[in-house]
């Protein structure tokens, strides 16, 4: 199908909705400023004192760097470890859902944020049927430049399949 028939497709299923009104919309409240889209700069890495382990994945699909004990890692399963920012990557391109989740790692760091719900979505619209942002989100946590910092990421539990937690080092400067 080509785009201009998928655009076609999208407009003819799209005829009959109208938009929320600002009253209906859901608000998400944050204890922190939203994280600002990158622009066409990169946004610059921040230096690590150490090299840290990345987290290594575990048979359930969880990634976890050593050093996080057993107990941790259920509280963050179990959801007793609550968000305490949410990053939503819905409808973000690959390169821009990179730029946000390095600027939101940077900002979490800084505020002193130790969990962060990523929502990624469950890739229900992807050609495949597989989640390209979920899976670009794990990767870049496990091997993009801010990897020394996450300490384990896991399945939401109040998300399902589409939304993740990550538990986040202390920045100790």
């Amino acid at each position: 199908m080509s785009d201009t028939e998928d655009g076609d497709l999208f407009a003819q299923m799209m005829r009959d909705v109208t938009p929320l009104s600002p009253e209906a919309r859901v608000q998400v409240q944050s204890l922190l400023p939203p994280v600002k889209a990158a622009a066409s700069t990169p946004v610059p890495v921040r230096k690590q004192r150490n090299t840290r382990q990345a987290p290594k994945e575990m048979d359930d699909g969880c990634l976890c760097a050593s050093g996080v004990s057993p107990k941790q890692l259920q509280r963050l399963r179990s959801g007793q470890m609550s968000a305490e920012q949410t990053l939503d990557l819905h409808g973000k391109t690959q390169h821009a859902s990179t730029m946000t989740l390095e600027a939101a790692l940077q900002q979490s760091l800084e505020h002193g944020v130790r969990v962060l719900r990523i929502i990624h979505g469950r890739g229900l619209h992807s050609p495949d049927g597989q989640g390209v942002l979920k899976r670009l989100t794990y990767d870049w946590l496990q091997h993009g430049s801010m990897k020394g910092f996450v300490l384990a990421v896991v399945p939401c539990p109040q998300g399902g399949s589409g939304a993740c937690l990550v538990l986040l080092r202390r920045d100790k400067r």
